[in-house]
């Protein structure tokens, strides 16, 4: 039975990853006070020049052992970003980094409100 327990233990340490998130507010901006929105309506940029005009809320970061798979941290990403009340994400960096146990992906980007008016 012992062995069992072990076994089982060692089986959910190994399958499960590492991930972490970041996420702040800047300093400079009184106005990032925002509800939060739904992840799966947050947009993403690689760029900051988009055709709506925006407020910067805050930097989001986050980091997985997602292997070659981006979408996952994208996604912790945008979960982050909707937690500051942010509809888009601009400035998306991507980079491969080593993980607990296997390949990593770090991803970042600033975390923007749309402004009233939608388009420019």
């Amino acid at each position: 039975m012992k062995k069992l327990l072990l076994l089982a233990i060692t089986f959910m340490v190994f399958s499960t990853g590492c991930a972490t998130m970041a996420r702040w507010k800047a300093a400079d901006n009184e106005t990032t006070n925002f509800s939060p929105t739904n992840a799966k309506d947050v947009l993403v940029y690689s760029t900051d020049e988009i055709d709506r005009p925006y407020l910067i809320i805050g930097p989001v970061v986050a980091a997985a052992d997602a292997g070659e798979d981006a979408e996952i941290v994208v996604n912790m990403l945008k979960d982050e970003a909707a937690k500051l009340g942010a509809d888009a994400i601009v400035k998306l960096e991507l980079n491969p980094t080593m993980g607990y146990w296997q390949s990593a992906i770090q991803a970042k980007g600033i975390a923007v409100k749309f402004e009233e008016g939608n388009k420019r």
